[in-house]
């Protein structure tokens, strides 16, 4: 498994970013939701998808991150220079935390769901979920847990009550209000 951070501090390919992250209680939303503003790249990263090649980072870009709590997963949502939403990232995780920085933290289990604006939802990587028992990086256990967590959320999805999607630019504008003075 992966250990990813909120905070990105180790991204290589970004030269220049703020960081910022609030805990929301509320009847909609409980967790942390941070907010990566990248101002600079080196230079952009693009995905390739069923309907082409998408830039998912460059300069202006945005990467809010839910963290709810109690979860088994963690949501990205990508907004590019506009503000406009490149797509949903749902990363399937073990364990999440808070370090000693006080930054989230999530153990990736690698199955991934990508939901673009369009309503498509693509269920990806599960080669290197596979990959990843073989080699013992997860357990029989881990790997049962990742694809029942997916399915859940697949079904959310299909059905339309997986409600985060739905509050991601209001909670953009939050986490905006909160970033230190001049981003």
């Amino acid at each position: 498994m992966k250990r990813k951070y909120a905070d990105r501090a180790n991204w290589q390919r970004v030269k220049q970013k703020t960081y910022t992250q609030i805990a929301m209680h509320s009847e909609e939303f409980d967790g942390t939701v941070s907010l990566v503003s990248i101002q600079a790249v080196h230079e952009p990263a693009y995905v390739h998808t069923h309907r082409g090649k998408l830039c998912v980072v460059d300069d202006g870009y945005k990467w809010l991150q839910h963290f709810p709590a109690d979860a088994a997963y963690t949501l990205t949502t990508m907004f590019d220079a506009n503000g406009q939403i490149i797509q949903w990232y749902i990363d399937i995780c073990d364990a999440t935390g808070v370090d000693e920085r006080g930054i989230p933290w999530y153990d990736d289990t690698y199955l991934d769901i990508v939901v673009l604006p369009s309503g498509e939802v693509e269920l990806i990587d599960i080669d290197e979920l596979e990959e990843a028992l073989q080699q013992g990086a997860v357990t029989e256990k881990q790997y049962e847990q990742t694809w029942k967590v997916a399915e859940h959320l697949l079904q959310e999805l299909k059905e339309g009550r997986f409600r985060l999607l739905k509050q991601s630019h209001a909670h953009l504008q939050k986490l905006l209000m909160n970033m230190p003075a001049g981003d």
